[in-house]
This record gives C-alpha cells, sequence and structure tokens, in this order.
C-alpha cells in the first residue's frame, strides 16, 4: 500500500472508533434517562397500575422472544433442508 492508502486505512479506523465511543454514550446516556422516567413513573402510578403495567411489558417481550425464536428454528430448518444429499 502507499502511505496515502495506510492514512486513508488509519483515519478510517480512528473515525469507526470515535463513533462506536460516541455511540456507546449516547446508549449510556438513554439508558440513564430511561431509568430517570421509570423512577418518576413508579412514584407517580398507583402499585396495582404499575404491576398491571409492568406485567403488559413482561408479555410483550416473551412474544418478542418466542417470535424470534421460531424464525431462528424455521431458519436452522430451511439451511438444514438444504444440506440434504450433500456428503
Amino acid at each position: 500500500m502507499t502511505a496515502v492508502a495506510d492514512e486513508i486505512v488509519a483515519a478510517r479506523a480512528a473515525a469507526n472508533a470515535r463513533l462506536a465511543r460516541l455511540r456507546a454514550r449516547q446508549r449510556r446516556e438513554q439508558e440513564r434517562f430511561d431509568a430517570r422516567v421509570l423512577d418518576i413513573l413508579r412514584g407517580r402510578i398507583r402499585s396495582d397500575a404499575l404491576a398491571a403495567i409492568e406485567a403488559e411489558a413482561r408479555r410483550q417481550l416473551d412474544a418478542e422472544r418466542a417470535r424470534r425464536s421460531e424464525r431462528a428454528r424455521a431458519a436452522r430448518k430451511a439451511h438444514g433442508a438444504g444440506q440434504e444429499g450433500r456428503p
């Protein structure tokens, strides 16, 4: 490679590392904000309503997990079907 190409590679690597750090910082800030909102809501919502909201959130997460699992199972099955007859 030429010196310029090496510089380009180094600059891209540095930029990618900086972007990764910025994205991680943004993710941490969003998590702190979300936690703060939840703390405020927990203080303002009746406990029975909060329990219902938490139960609904759990049901939704469980349903999403089941859908992902089913898609993965179907993909494995489809991929395995293409492997038949191969040595």
